[in-house]
């Protein structure tokens, strides 16, 4: 015979063990919300830079056999084949607006 275990309020495991696993599943719902909540309101990314695209040299036959680096500065040298010359393309700023073109 199994005997039932009783609280302090007198009420009984075998009545209320619904009613407990309902309570039960109600806050783990409400812990699971909580958590997804405020994981959710997190610093947001930072934005992403916006990128150009800027022509260095516009003539016929310019741009093949291309390398870059970038000198002391960080600003980037492009090297390429124009026509039948080597030509090096020096950035004097970021968006390479008017490099020193050197043939």
């Amino acid at each position: 015979m199994k005997k039932l275990i009783e609280n302090k309020y007198n009420f009984t495991l075998k009545s209320n063990g619904k009613l407990i696993a309902r309570l039960l599943f109600i806050l783990l719902l409400v812990c699971a919300f909580y958590v997804q909540q405020t994981q959710s309101v997190q610093a947001a990314p930072p934005p992403i830079p916006i990128k150009t695209i800027t022509t260095v040299d516009s003539q016929d036959f310019a741009g093949w056999y291309t390398s870059i680096a970038l000198n002391s500065s960080d600003l980037p040298v492009i090297s390429y084949a124009a026509s039948d010359n080597l030509t090096l393309a020096v950035c004097n700023d970021l968006p390479c607006s008017n490099p020193t073109i050197i043939t």
